[in-house]
This record gives structure tokens, C-alpha cells and sequence, in this order.
């Protein structure tokens, strides 16, 4: 990624105030007591049965910290925090007119050095640089995508509206941040968020607790995010089934956390949830799409 792009797709939650940190630990997957201004943290929100309310990236940003996410999910996130936050000393406030978010490869980070005089390049996934006006923060895989907070607009640098480029490489890269039809259907398990250290076994009781606890320590979880693509017809539709061949006949597989339909390429790119032990040759299709058929990649981490 040669250039900069906006995300305008995604929303900033901002929290302040003495509670914040302690809130946020009672509510979320991750531990915030290992979140440091050098680092960046890949975390949900669960509901009180373990579902996954949406995902998002947390980070420091001087006395505050930030939650960054798909604002359709983290939308139903912010209803929920404020609703459980009235007996607490802090303050969530959307930031998303405030702060610009772009996402850049390593590529494109050469452009920066005009804005952003002493802003470093992170070398390793989730570690953070920063300066008065920015943070970058390196996202996990192999594509080197760096996510970029900054307090200005940015008019001298190279922009790039393909969004769509963006989200498919979030795919590939096995990370899911769910369509709104998807959020409260998939415990974290169900989206390997456990891959990715988004998910904190040590740190005591948040919500929705039980549940993770349950899946990892009883294998109460038989589900698994899966990486598809395929050349469709037409646009495929994020309410739209997963169908399994076994012999002549077709069985529902599972559903989409997340769709790319890529306008340039023709192919579209899905986070699927399926069974986790879906063979590599499994035949899949999408059940309004009966001729259609997708093809199964390998994630880049280990679910084990």
C-alpha cells in the first residue's frame, strides 16, 4: 500500500477520567493493565453470554485511551459502555470528528516524514511510536499495515480512497471486525481472537467471562474463523449462508463475521465462521449462489 487511506469506515471511542482503565478492564477481553504508551492492544467487548458485541484496536494517548473499531459494531459497543458505565467516575466521548485514522503500508510511511518529523516506524505487531500530534501502530501479519491516529489533517502526503484494498487485507491478514448483522452471534473463540492476543486468561472477571473461560478450558467451542475467497457472479451479501458439499447433496456450513466485495479485482474476500475442523479440500458455496464456489486460505497464526 503505496498510499495513505482514510478510514472513514471505522469510529474513535475516547476514555477519560479516574474509572477509566478499571472500567474498561471489567468490560473487555484484553488486560489494559498491559497496555503501555508503546504498545497497542486488539481486544472485544462481550455481552453477558460471551458474544462478541464488536472488536477493535485500544491504545494509550496520553491520559486517555482510545478504542478504534468498525463503526457499525462498535456503534452497538458505545450503547452498551455508557449504559454500564453510570456508576463510574469517566467520561466515553466520540472522538471520530476529532482525530484523523488513516492506514498506510511500510511503503507509504516515507510520506510522513514531512508531517511527522520524529514519528518512528514500529517493527513488530501491536508496538506503537508516537509523537505530540500521532500514533502509529503496527497491525499483525504479513502485509506491514500500520495504522495511523493523528490530531491534524494530513494535505501533504499522497491519499488514497481504496478502502477496498484495506479491508480485504484485513481479511487475509485473518482479522475480523464484525458487520453489524454479526455482532452478539460469535464468541471470541469463534473469530480466533485467542490467536491474535486479543483475549487475557489471567486477568479476573470481565463480561462474558464464563463463556471464554468455558471454551478454552473445557473445548466447549467447536467453531473457527476461516479465510475464503471466490470469483462471484454478483455481489454477495453479508446475511448470506455458507453451504458444504457431502456427496451429492449441499448441508449449511456457517455464516459471515465479514465481506469485501472487491470491485476492482471481481473477487470477494470472506472471515467465515465454520466448523474448526473443516478439511483444507472442503467444497464450499454461498446458498444464493448455487454455482458459486470459494476457495479456502490458510491463516496466517496457529487457532491450536
Amino acid at each position: 500500500m503505496a498510499h495513505l487511506t482514510p478510514l472513514s469506515h471505522f469510529k474513535i471511542l475516547k476514555f477519560t477520567g479516574p474509572d477509566a482503565e478499571s472500567y474498561l478492564q471489567g468490560q473487555i477481553t484484553n488486560d489494559t493493565a498491559q497496555l503501555q504508551q508503546d504498545n497497542a492492544q486488539l481486544a472485544c467487548q462481550c455481552d453477558a453470554k460471551g458474544k462478541v458485541l464488536s472488536t477493535f484496536y485500544l491504545i494509550r494517548q496520553k491520559e486517555a485511551l482510545l478504542l478504534i473499531g468498525l463503526a457499525e459494531s462498535l456503534a452497538l459497543s458505545e450503547a452498551a459502555f455508557k449504559k454500564f458505565a453510570v456508576f463510574s467516575k469517566l467520561e466515553i466521548e466520540d472522538v471520530s470528528e476529532q482525530l484523523h485514522l488513516y492506514g498506510l503500508g511500510k511503503e507509504a510511511f516515507s510520506q510522513l516524514s514531512t508531517e511527522f518529523a520524529d514519528l518512528q516506524l514500529p517493527e513488530s505487531a501491536f508496538a506503537k511510536s508516537q509523537t505530540s500530534e500521532a500514533e502509529l501502530f503496527k497491525l499483525p501479519g504479513n502485509s506491514e499495515r500500520f495504522i495511523l491516529v493523528s490530531s491534524k489533517s494530513l494535505e501533504n502526503v499522497e491519499i488514497s480512497d481504496n478502502i477496498e484494498a484495506w479491508q480485504c487485507a484485513g481479511i487475509q491478514a485473518g482479522i475480523t471486525h464484525l458487520a453489524e448483522h454479526a455482532s452478539a452471534e460469535y464468541i471470541p473463540q469463534m473469530l480466533n481472537l485467542q490467536a491474535l492476543n486479543a483475549i487475557s486468561f489471567t486477568k479476573g472477571c470481565y463480561m462474558g467471562q464464563e463463556t471464554v473461560a468455558r471454551a478454552k478450558y473445557l473445548g466447549k467451542n467447536k467453531r473457527a474463523g476461516f479465510i475464503l475467497s471466490g470469483k462471484l457472479a454478483v455481489p454477495a451479501q453479508v446475511d448470506d449462508n455458507i453451504e458444504m458439499q457431502l456427496g451429492e447433496n449441499w448441508r449449511r456450513a456457517g455464516t459471515i463475521a465479514s465481506i469485501v466485495n472487491s470491485g476492482q479485482t471481481g473477487e470477494t474476500w470472506i472471515f467465515a465462521v465454520l466448523p474448526n475442523d473443516l478439511e483444507a479440500d472442503a467444497v464450499l458455496r454461498l446458498k444464493s449462489m448455487p454455482d458459486s464456489r470459494l476457495n479456502i486460505h490458510p491463516l496466517p497464526y496457529s487457532i491450536e
